[in-house]
């Protein structure tokens, strides 16, 4: 599968003394999606829930590796299921690449699905 690449605008926010990390993304089109995210200091673990406008839901756990932020976590499709994983890497000052990608065999082979350029705008 070839990566769809897509301009989205996101707006992240802390809450709760920053122990909640909220994120709205839209577009392209009418796609909304929301995600909460935590870090779990016992475990050691982020654990984001994302959610969009399609239906869709997704629970996913994960952490540091190297100096990205990558979640995994199973999505429900029709026939079955797939591991979902999801990147936040640096890409330069004040930009961030989130890539979404998926495994329809447990995690052994990653299909590029969606790759979002994050940039910081000033407020």
């Amino acid at each position: 599968t070839g990566m769809r690449q897509s301009a989205a605008t996101v707006t992240f926010s802390a809450e709760l003394d920053h122990c909640l990390i909220e994120q709205k993304q839209e577009g392209p089109g009418t796609y909304r999606g929301w995600s909460f995210s935590g870090y779990h200091p016992v475990l050691g673990v982020w654990k984001k829930t994302y959610v969009d406008n399609l239906g869709q839901r997704i629970l996913l756990t994960g952490g540091q590796v190297g100096d990205a932020i990558v979640l995994t976590g199973p999505k429900r499709v029709s026939g079955g299921e797939l591991l979902v994983r999801v990147t936040y890497a640096p890409a330069g000052e004040n930009r961030v690449t989130q890539r979404w990608e998926t495994s329809r065999d447990g995690g052994t082979t990653w299909d590029e699905e969606l790759e979002v350029q994050l940039i910081r705008v000033p407020a």
